[in-house]
């Protein structure tokens, strides 16, 4: 296995290549798959294998990972909240709340019943297992948190004796005040008060007095309403009852700092192990969002075939696009064993690009360790590069044709071509004259069979199809259109090449007899 993780991730050469192939795409729906922040960013970034033992390897982690999905008690770490951020904190020392302890709980938790779930499969997923060795036992650090946070990331009562007793204390208190100032409002004048609620400003209890009353209340005045009718007062007689409570209220806070504190030590010092734990996890998740997403899109374990042993590297049957959903037409395309060159003809909007785009998508899907859209007994090769030109690449800042800028791609792809990449090009020859158009087109694709190189074009030439015919290394195939509806039926068919539909549509359309 290559060594190097610049050699093994595909070098995508084309204009505008995850554009033009939609694959940005693929990667968007499988961040969403994912659960972890990590493993979400590393599914938006990633790029497809080029290495033949690295491809399989991710095919292989695939499987294990829906074998773990079918499982009963599938165990998802969806509901934990991305905590790296808490973590850093915790080991600088910062306080971290009772919600992110809780969450780093949960994660712990799922943890330690993921790395269960992959012991009990055991020799079904060896690669899992591996992954999950890095999984530490935090039982420990679980158990503490719990002891002292409740599920919603309040600290018990029971986290400490002195918490549980300045709690106790603290009630009584904030009993014996309201009942206090219940007492105190009920002896006088009803007319003296805005309302009869007992309200808090600036952590003290305090009445609702009118104003125009302030003289009947003897007391310190915290607040005043925004129309100034109401003034918030804290009668005399109530202020040492008040800073009782108050008094307590802050040796509560401060035990629970302690807690928190001491919590948050205990995460500073087991740092290394949860951050190890952590990166393992997202290594499964990432494994796990490919199963997700291989799942959802109903795609098939296929063969992985080597060009050392095989001289087919495309075999796809009943391929769909994956973008499309049930629109998707299913269809069979291929490259070998006798040719290398796949010539495909037809009508307008009968499908020739989407073919061309299929092979192009799934191949990145098969290299990135998802199941493709097809038949479980189609085969791919693992190509070291993926060469693309489709579309109107004209630059009009540049006054660059589309002619022009089509050949410039076109050029560029031939300096980097080996038997090992593939190329698939779109109305090649296209832009310019016919003629020379097509006469062009004929001598690149006669290089590209004779360095047999896995090629696709598609063409309007009828020029390029009689080529075709004539050239070893190179086949034709085409898409049709139905006899009698004119409409595209969007199959492909390997081995002729499309017949003009030309009169037969002017026909239809009712086109004059003497121009026929």
């Amino acid at each position: 296995m290559v060594k190097n993780n610049k050699i093994k991730e595909l070098s995508i050469s084309s204009i505008n290549v995850e554009e033009l192939l939609e694959f940005d795409i693929i990667r968007n729906n499988l961040s969403k798959c994912t659960s972890l922040s990590k493993s979400k960013k590393k599914a938006l970034n990633f790029n497809p294998s080029v290495d033949f033992d690295l491809t399989c390897k991710l095919q292989e982690e695939t499987e294990e990972g829906i074998l773990l999905i079918n499982e009963k008690d599938y165990i998802s770490f969806d509901s934990v909240s991305d905590f790296t951020d808490d973590l850093q904190q915790a080991k600088l020392e910062r306080i971290i709340t009772g919600k992110s302890l809780i969450n780093i709980s949960e994660f712990i938790k799922l943890s330690i019943d993921l790395k269960k779930k992959i012991k009990e499969l055991d020799k079904k997923t060896p690669h899992l297992k591996k992954l999950s060795l890095d999984i530490e036992n935090l039982t420990n650090i679980n158990t503490t948190i719990l002891k002292q946070i409740s599920n919603n990331g309040t600290i018990l009562d029971n986290a400490s004796k002195e918490l549980k007793k300045l709690r106790t204390e603290t009630k009584i208190k904030y009993k014996k005040l309201t009942d206090f100032l219940s007492k105190y409002k009920d002896k006088i004048d009803r007319n003296i008060l805005q309302s009869s609620n007992i309200s808090s400003k600036n952590n003290r209890l305090v009445l609702e007095v009118k104003s125009e009353r302030r003289q009947n209340v003897s007391g310190i005045v915290h607040d005043v309403s925004q129309s100034g009718s109401t003034l918030f007062i804290e009668p005399l007689e109530s202020i040492n009852l008040c800073n009782e409570w108050r008094e307590t209220s802050n040796l509560i806070y401060r035990e629970e700092e302690r807690i928190l504190k001491n919590l948050t030590k205990l995460i500073s010092s087991n740092f290394e192990k949860i951050s190890k734990t952590y990166n393992s996890i997202s290594k499964i998740d990432f494994i796990l969002a490919r199963s997700k997403l291989s799942i959802k899109m109903k795609g098939s374990q296929i063969i992985t075939t080597n060009f050392k042993i095989s001289d087919s590297p495309i075999v796809l049957k009943d391929a769909r696009h994956p973008l499309l959903g049930n629109q998707a037409i299913p269809i069979d395309i291929s490259l070998g064993p006798n040719f290398n060159c796949l010539v495909i003809t037809g009508p307008n909007t009968g499908g020739k690009t989407i073919a061309l785009k299929t092979v192009g998508i799934l191949s990145l899907m098969h290299q990135s360790g998802l199941r493709i859209t097809a038949n479980p007994k189609s085969k791919l090769a693992v190509f070291k590069n993926i060469f693309i030109d489709i579309g109107d690449q004209q630059d009009i800042n540049n006054s660059t044709s589309t002619f022009s800028a089509h050949i410039k791609n076109v050029i560029n792809i031939l300096k980097q071509t080996t038997k090992n990449t593939l190329v698939l090009l779109d109305e090649l020859g296209s832009g310019t004259d016919p003629v020379e158009g097509s006469a062009l087109a004929c001598a690149i694709l006669k290089v590209l069979a004779e360095k047999k190189i896995p090629t696709i074009i598609t063409t309007h030439h009828r020029n390029i199809t009689e080529f075709a015919d004539k050239t070893i290394g190179c086949i034709n195939a085409s898409v049709d259109l139905h006899p009698e509806t004119m409409m595209p039926t969007y199959k492909l068919t390997i081995g002729r090449p499309s017949i003009s539909y030309a009169i037969s549509v002017a026909t239809q359309l009712g086109m004059n007899k003497q121009i026929i």
